[in-house]
């Protein structure tokens, strides 16, 4: 699948998801642009889930209270299904970048497995 990138500018990029469905399930192209995500393992499938934290199903989520409008980007694994999350960047600064920062809120909605943090 071919992304239409994320332009970073002067400014950078913030991305607060909450655009995503707040209900039911949805498909990756729902995603805001140059994000994307895909499953791998038993179960894999492409839906994009609804959630507000209680879900056993295995994969991408969208969490966030039911019907909130304040969503949030994430999945949910298991030893046999892995969501892999990701997104293009651009660089239209007109510069190179020496450096580039990534900063981001975990929220730990549900761990499955207490042992891991």
């Amino acid at each position: 699948m071919t992304l239409s990138p994320i332009r970073l500018n002067a400014y950078g990029h913030i991305e607060n998801f909450n655009s995503l469905p707040r209900t039911g399930a949805a498909s990756s192209s729902q995603l805001p642009q140059g994000w994307d995500f895909v499953e791998v393992g038993a179960g894999a499938d492409s839906t994009l889930v609804a959630d507000d934290g209680s879900s056993t199903q295995v994969g991408a989520h969208n969490y966030g209270a039911e019907g909130s409008s304040d969503r949030a980007f994430g999945e949910f694994s298991t030893g046999s299904n892995h969501p892999i999350l990701g997104a293009v960047f651009v660089n239209d600064t007109q510069t190179p970048l020496a450096t580039s920062n990534f900063d981001w809120s975990n929220n730990d909605a549900r761990n499955a497995d207490p042992s891991d943090p």
